[in-house]
């Protein structure tokens, strides 16, 4: 089987595209969620050429327009068949965004189908880990600092 695969659709002067690099992706939790994954970053707005997961030649412009891409970043999750499982339009910090790339990665949404039910178990195992869920956090800040 293949891996999964993650698109970043993202546009220049985007102060939460910003954001997210330097304040979400670089915390531990994070990047460890994400290692499975290719991952692909586009610019929402260019003729870059893509191939879709279907084979279609196309450009990133045109490739968010078919998947409905309003904001940036979005952060589609693709199955390793190339199924889109998850996206993420909204800004998300640490916990969630790590939780996002997990519930594809684990298989977790082939059985449970609610992202925010799999959230809530995943922080109940790091609770029983003795880990500090802070919802809040960015990945500069202090466990237990997210406020």
């Amino acid at each position: 089987a293949g891996r999964p695969f993650a698109v970043f659709f993202e546009q220049r002067h985007c102060p939460a595209c910003e954001t997210l690099h330097r304040k979400v992706l670089p915390d531990p939790s994070v990047r460890a969620a994400i290692r499975p994954f290719h991952v692909i970053q586009l610019d929402m707005w260019s003729d870059t050429p893509v191939v879709t997961p279907e084979g279609r030649r196309t450009t990133a412009r045109e490739w968010a327009k078919a998947l409905d891409v309003k904001y940036a970043p979005t952060i589609v999750l693709f199955a390793p068949d190339g199924r889109e499982v998850i996206r993420s339009e909204a800004f998300f910090k640490v916990f969630h965004t790590g939780g996002l790339f997990e519930y594809v990665a684990s298989g977790a949404w082939r059985e449970q189908p609610s992202f925010q039910r799999f959230l809530s178990a995943r922080a109940e195992r790091w609770r029983e880990q003795g880990r500090d869920v802070d919802i809040w956090r960015y990945a500069d800040e202090p466990v237990g600092a997210g406020g």
